[in-house]
């Protein structure tokens, strides 16, 4: 599930502005789809996912970091402002996933993992002996 629509993301830069940058409605989804990973990836340490509702602060966080995506396709010299945006996007999520700042959407239980995508180590005992594989 992705925080942002693609429409969601033109209506916050501006239909022309995003225009100027891409055409490509695919394009700009999956600059969405990679910001909702990143984004997920620092939630994860607190938060159970996905989140019940979607914040505010997420969508504009999704949105900043989107963008950059998309700029980082362009020259360099034209990403700047979009840099600076994203690395406080950054530091932002790492504050979240410490606990000093709330998105207000309840937390991850100690005694639950906060996602579930999250693998855990059974048992320590080998089932299979060295050289004795089932296939």
């Amino acid at each position: 599930m992705s925080y942002l629509t693609v429409s969601e993301f033109k209506e916050r830069f501006g239909v022309q502005r995003v225009a100027e940058i891409v055409s490509d409605d695919n394009l700009i989804q999956t600059a969405i789809d990679d910001a909702t990973a990143e984004i997920d990836s620092y939630l994860a340490v607190r938060y159970v996912l996905p989140l019940p509702i979607v914040p505010a602060v997420i969508k504009r966080l999704c949105a900043d970091i989107a963008m950059y995506r998309l700029l980082t396709l362009r020259d360099m010299g034209e990403i700047e402002d979009v840099r600076k945006r994203y690395e406080d996007a950054v530091k932002l999520l790492q504050e979240i996933a410490k606990g000093n700042v709330s998105l207000g959407v309840p937390q991850a239980s100690q005694d639950k993992p906060a996602t579930s995508y999250s693998a855990a180590q059974v048992s320590d005992v080998s089932v299979f002996k060295r050289g004795e594989f089932p296939w």
